[in-house]
């Protein structure tokens, strides 16, 4: 199922694997969903902490600006990381630490399939939600409330 698959995966250690498969139900389609999902979620509970050191250090060496674009943080990685990975992300505000309230400045664009986490991060940690059919059902519904409150909406 490569359509499941995600950049952060190869932050995945050997034993990670073998703990997940393990623990894995793939005797249901939901328990193969949710599988992945939980493979997936190790891997960004990964990721995680090494964008938010990025960031970090991004906003360090530029005097406490938050990046325009999610690329700018790549140099910043101790370790090379994959453009796909943060392709998967987006900036949620921009400009300088001083003046931005919110504590998570990039979220996780969109999730995967009906099993799925979406994690927001900021420079002191991050946070997961968890997607299940019936939030993504809420998810979308609000979705199409909001499309249709605007006054440009078609």
């Amino acid at each position: 199922m490569p359509e499941k698959r995600i950049p952060e995966l190869q932050l995945l250690s050997t034993a990670d694997w073998l703990e997940l498969a393990q623990n894995a139900d793939t005797e249901s389609e939901i328990g193969v969903q949710k599988a992945f999902s939980s493979i997936r979620n190790k891997a960004k509970n990964k990721f995680a902490p090494l964008l938010q050191d990025a960031l970090k250090e991004y906003s360090g060496a530029n005097g406490g600006q938050l990046p325009t674009d999610l690329s700018q943080v790549a140099p910043y990685f101790k370790a090379p990381v994959d453009g796909e990975a943060l392709a998967r992300y987006q900036l949620t505000v921009t400009g300088s630490l001083a003046d931005v309230g919110q504590s998570h400045f990039i979220k996780e664009k969109a999730p995967v399939d009906d099993y799925d986490t979406l994690f927001e991060i900021g420079l002191n940690g991050f946070s997961v939600q968890n997607i299940t059919p019936e939030t993504r059902a809420v998810r979308e519904a609000l979705g199409l409330c909001e499309r249709q409150q605007r006054p440009d909406a078609s």
